[in-house]
C-alpha cells in the first residue's frame, strides 16, 4: 500500500506547482513569450478569381495572366479585340515571352481576321515578327459560331466570357481545373481548324 505520507507530498507540490503556472506574473511573462494569434480576417476572400465588367478589367486581367505565363498561351477570339488584346503593353510582354524561350508556343484561333489585319492589330504585327513562336488558324465550321472568347496560359489561368460581345465574365491567375477544361475545348477547335488564307500572304 502507498505511504500516504508520499501521497499527501506528492499532492501538496503538485498544488504548488499548480499555483505557480496559475501565478500572474508568469502568466504575463507567458503571455510575452507566447506566439500571437492569427487576428487575419478569415472571411477575407483570397482567390485570385475575378470577375470582369469592362474592357478595362479585361485588358488588365490579360496583363495579369501573361505575368504568369511561362511557355504557352491559347487563344479563341473573334477578331483579335484591339480593346483588350491590342494594346502596346499586352504586344510587348507577349514578345518579351516569346524571346525568352525557344519553347513558348503560341496558338491563336480567329474567327474574323480580316479586320485585324486590315488594321494592322499588333498582334499581327507581332506574329510576322516571330512567325516561330506564333501560330493563327480560322476555326471549322463546328466552332465558327461558339459565342464565347478565352484565353489560357499554361494550364494554369484563363480568362473566360461566355459572349464575345460582351466584357463580362471571368478571370483567374491560379485555376488549373478550369484552366485544363477550356484548354481541352481549345485543342479540339485547333484540331479542326484550318491556317487562314489571309494570314498565309503574310507568311503567318
Amino acid at each position: 500500500m502507498p505511504d500516504s505520507r508520499a501521497i499527501q507530498g506528492y499532492t501538496a507540490e503538485a498544488l504548488n506547482q499548480v499555483g505557480a503556472s496559475l501565478n500572474p506574473a508568469r502568466l504575463a511573462r507567458k503571455r510575452d513569450t507566447a506566439p500571437q494569434p492569427d487576428t487575419r480576417d478569415m472571411s477575407e476572400d483570397t482567390s485570385t478569381r475575378r470577375d470582369l465588367a469592362s474592357a478595362d478589367d479585361c485588358r488588365a486581367a490579360s496583363l495579369d495572366l501573361l505575368k504568369t505565363m511561362r511557355r504557352s498561351l491559347a487563344l479563341f477570339t473573334r477578331d483579335l479585340e484591339p480593346a483588350i488584346y491590342g494594346s502596346v503593353e499586352f504586344a510587348t510582354s507577349l514578345q518579351r515571352l516569346a524571346l525568352r524561350s525557344r519553347f513558348t508556343h503560341i496558338r491563336v484561333v480567329v474567327v474574323d481576321p480580316g479586320p485585324a489585319i486590315r488594321d494592322g492589330h499588333r498582334l499581327v504585327e507581332l506574329a510576322r515578327r516571330l512567325p516561330s513562336f506564333m501560330e493563327f488558324r480560322r476555326p471549322g465550321p463546328e466552332h465558327a459560331r461558339l459565342p464565347e472568347s478565352f484565353l489560357v496560359v499554361d494550364e494554369t489561368g484563363f480568362m473566360y466570357r461566355p459572349l464575345a460581345s460582351r466584357y463580362e465574365g471571368s478571370a483567374d491567375t491560379a485555376n488549373g481545373l478550369e484552366a485544363r477544361k477550356l484548354l481541352k475545348q481549345f485543342a479540339e477547335i485547333w484540331s479542326l481548324a484550318e491556317p487562314e488564307q489571309e494570314f498565309r500572304r503574310l507568311g503567318l
